[in-house]
């Protein structure tokens, strides 16, 4: 039991990484068209990039937590 939830971590881990470089990718893509505003025919304002950061954080976060308790168990395994 213990081996499955240190494999549900690692994948969690893993998917959170991968939405946090996608809300990455978006920020960029939104900074790139920032001063045109015609991304998407939609006006990104301020509030919009402080979210987009603000998940990008909690997701950076999560992921990195997920990671750390994965290698910690791993590490106890092995011992």
């Amino acid at each position: 039991m213990n081996k499955i939830i240190s494999i549900v971590r690692l994948v969690l881990g893993i998917f959170t990484m991968i939405a946090a470089i996608s809300i990455l990718a978006a920020i960029i893509y939104f900074f790139q068209d920032y001063e045109l505003n015609i991304t998407l025919n939609t006006i990104i304002d301020d509030y919009t990039i402080v979210f987009m950061f603000l998940s990008l954080i909690v997701f950076v976060t999560i992921s990195i937590f997920l990671f750390k308790l994965y290698f910690k168990n791993r590490k106890i395994e092995k011992k």
